[in-house]
Parts: structure tokens; C-alpha cells; sequence
């Protein structure tokens, strides 16, 4: 029973990396492959993308759930650069696997240490927590 379990959350797991990295590519604007399908129709299901005029897109919910992705991985930039004095440079590739693992309570954690930023280390904008 507990290989199961920890094999379904492991899957589980990767296959929300993978939505959540296609709601960000969303929001920025990029197009998308085949490669992503079945990802996709889960995402439409959930009410997070739509299919139209032979584009996907994001719906509000879906915008909102990106934008949380999104501030949850210029925290971690942030973070590591404004408290641990890391190299901006060197800090996206950590942010891009944290962005997924930070929960509400570390998320405010993170934002409370940092005095509320509004900046990423990038001057990139840091998104007030959106309504989900």
C-alpha cells in the first residue's frame, strides 16, 4: 500500500509541475504543442484554459492560478537574493522547482521576511496574492 501511495503522489505531483508550468507559459503569451494534450484537457476541465478560434487560453480562474505561480517564484528569486545575498543570475532555475513546492503559509512567510516587495531582483512586478 505505501509504494502505491507514494507512486500516485509522485505522479500526481509531476503532473501538476506540468500544468502549472503550461498556465505560466499562458500568461506569457506562448503558443503550445501537442506534446502537452492530455495536460491540457485536464487544465479545461479544471476551468482553467479554453479552447478558441484554434487558440488555448486562459480563463480568469486560470490567469489567477498562473499569477500565483508566477509571485510565488519571484519570492523565492527574491528571497534568495535580498536575504541570502544570491546572484541574481543564478537563482531562476532554483525558482522554477520551489515555485511548485511553497505552500500559502511559506508563501506568506516569504513575503513577510521580505517586507511585502513589489520587485523581483530581476525589477520584475511581484503580483499581490490573487483571488483564487
Amino acid at each position: 500500500r505505501g509504494l502505491i501511495v507514494k507512486f500516485y503522489r509522485k505522479a500526481h505531483f509531476r503532473a501538476r509541475i506540468v500544468q502549472e508550468n503550461i498556465l505560466k507559459a499562458l500568461f506569457k503569451g506562448n503558443r503550445l504543442d501537442g506534446s502537452v494534450f492530455f495536460s491540457l484537457l485536464t487544465l479545461r476541465l479544471r476551468g482553467l484554459i479554453i479552447f478558441n478560434r484554434g487558440w488555448w487560453s486562459l480563463t480568469q480562474k486560470g490567469r489567477a492560478r498562473a499569477m500565483l505561480v508566477i509571485r510565488r517564484h519571484r519570492l523565492w528569486e527574491a528571497y534568495l537574493c535580498f536575504k541570502l545575498n544570491s546572484d541574481p543570475s543564478m537563482v531562476h532555475n532554483s525558482a522554477e522547482q520551489v515555485e511548485h513546492i511553497l505552500n500559502e503559509q511559506l508563501e506568506k512567510e516569504l513575503d513577510e521576511s521580505l517586507d511585502y516587495p513589489t520587485k523581483d531582483p530581476h525589477n520584475q512586478e511581484i503580483f499581490q496574492r490573487p483571488v483564487l
